[in-house]
């Protein structure tokens, strides 16, 4: 054979070898799989009613107060939330509070409605402020899992007790709201009305906070950004179901999500209150918390969070308790030998060393993100046990082809190059 075909032969054969060798290796080099997309979640809509004082003392204010409201319930809309109208004057007035309009979306029919107020009547100065804010609690069809938000707008101190109905405190009214998850924005026309600190209080205790009008460097609709910022960024939480279900005796897990503008919150401490049932209660992972209820009824369980910057919410759940299987001897040896404890769990079924007898738990977490409201990363079918390469079993198939290839072209460069010599 010449010379020349022979170089040419063996440099092809060599070529296609090398070309059979990165035929085994390219897995290696394999282009990483694509990332999971980032999970998603749904903003929590939000739910704010606006109460507006239409007693006499608001007649220089009430178009002022309606204007406020419009812009603010635009806003909301805007923000998909809903908003809800409430009057209310005093005690001995044709009307102490009712309902201009139920929660709606639509922002036209939310101005129609604030058009129709006007302002008369009231008596003396105190309002009946926690008689508005008990019926906008029970008579509005508020959303279950979604964050509450009351904007008040008046001009006076209110009665407490209440005139119109007595049974109405401060006190009462506040765990009302914080039952419901609701808090409280006073929007003050005049510094008088929180001369006593009474709206202060109601704000600090719901959540939220007090803006004057009089004396304010800012601009209304500087103050009123702030408000309704606030109002719709505002930090939630929720249990996971309305309602609970869990077995006498036995460890149960209740569990929450949080967050604001769709994000995980910054969490200073969580507090668990389980209000009867005088359960035991271990605290779990702040966002979580395990109790054990000894005997069957229907009990109320209310979680608390308070972020870094002093922002609270609150939620309210019950959970029914029922009867659990009377043990076994299989399942339960000391059955037989106590006959007493076949209706009670065994210490087995009990909280454990860390369960603590109160029914309340505050819990400061050692970071600062609660970690149910940062998903974690799911690994992906493609991924390597110690973070390494990509295979799958077609590139396996792959390896091998090409190891067969690159033999046999071998095999035949050796031949070549043999009876080049011979020759």
């Amino acid at each position: 054979m010449p010379k020349r075909v022979r170089r040419s032969l063996t440099a092809v054969i060599g070529g296609i070898a090398i070309a059979g060798l990165f035929a085994v290796a390219s897995p290696a080099f394999a282009a990483p799989a694509p990332a999971e997309p980032a999970p998603t979640c749904e903003a929590v809509p939000q739910d704010v009613a606006i109460l507006i004082d239409t007693t006499g003392s608001m007649s220089g204010a009430i178009s002022a107060a309606q204007d406020t409201a419009v812009s603010a319930a635009n806003t909301i809309s805007a923000a998909g939330g809903r908003v809800a109208l409430v009057e209310y004057k005093d005690a001995g007035d044709t009307i102490v509070a009712q309902t201009a309009t139920d929660f709606t979306t639509d922002a036209a029919a939310f101005a129609a409605a604030t058009a129709t107020l006007s302002a008369s009547g009231g008596g003396d100065s105190p309002e009946a402020v926690l008689y508005a804010l008990n019926h906008t609690l029970n008579n509005l069809s508020w959303t279950p899992s979604a964050p509450h938000a009351i904007i008040l707008i008046t001009d006076e101190t209110f009665h407490d007790p209440d005139v119109a109905d007595p049974t109405l405190t401060a006190a009462s009214v506040t765990a009302d709201l914080n039952a419901t998850n609701t808090q409280v924005f006073p929007l003050l026309t005049s510094s008088f009305a929180d001369s006593s600190g009474q709206y202060t209080a109601l704000a600090a205790a719901t959540g939220g906070f007090v803006t004057t009008l009089d004396g304010s460097s800012e601009t209304i609709d500087e103050i009123l950004e702030r408000l309704i910022g606030e109002v719709v960024s505002r930090p939630f939480v929720q249990f996971t179901a309305p309602t609970f279900s869990a077995v006498a005796g036995e460890p149960f897990v209740l569990t929450t999500t949080s967050g604001a503008d769709c994000a995980p919150l910054d969490v200073a401490t969580w507090t668990w209150t389980l209000d009867d049932g005088d359960p035991e209660v271990a605290a779990g992972a702040a966002d979580t918390a395990t109790a054990t209820w000894a005997t069957p009824g229907t009990y109320t369980v209310t979680v608390t969070l308070v972020t870094v910057d002093g922002q609270t919410a609150t939620a309210t759940t019950t959970v029914t308790v029922t009867e659990g299987p009377l043990p076994t001897e299989t399942t339960s040896p000391t059955a037989t030998t106590t006959p007493t404890e076949t209706t009670t769990p065994t210490a087995t079924t009990t909280a454990t060393a860390t369960a603590t007898p109160s029914a309340t738990v505050t819990v400061t977490p050692t970071t600062t993100a609660p970690a149910s409201t940062t998903p974690a990363a799911t690994p992906t079918a493609s991924a390597a046990p110690g973070g390494g390469l990509a295979t799958t079993g077609a590139e396996n198939v792959g390896l091998l082809a090409g190891g067969a290839i690159a033999l046999i072209l071998a095999g035949l460069g050796t031949t070549l190059l043999l009876r080049r010599r011979k020759a």
